[in-house]
């Protein structure tokens, strides 16, 4: 299947690698055999050469697109120390 923009001409045109983004697998897997040069997917399924998990996706820092896995909330752990900090600041438990 070729495209106007398609990753063969991306091939020809002289990339040493793609990236594909959130894509369906079948389609990620298809750029994959059609091309030479290494894919490298983020949500892209399990058919690239490679895979990519923003970290702060991995750590919950952020609203995680649908693709991502979260393997600790660090968001609202940071949160509650900034906000147990301010309120001992405020009262006077802790001065530095």
């Amino acid at each position: 299947m070729t495209y106007p923009f398609s990753a063969t001409r991306l091939e020809r045109a002289g990339v040493f690698s793609i990236v594909i983004e959130y894509t369906v697998a079948n389609v990620a897997e298809e750029v994959t055999r059609e091309v030479s040069v290494l894919t490298i997917c983020i949500g892209g399924g399990p058919h690239c050469d490679g895979q990519v998990l923003v970290l702060h996706d991995v750590l919950g820092l952020a609203e995680t697109p649908l693709f991502a896995k979260v393997y600790v909330d660090l968001k609202n752990i940071i949160v509650d120390a900034v906000r147990r900090y301010v309120e001992e600041v405020k009262t006077g438990v802790f001065s530095a």
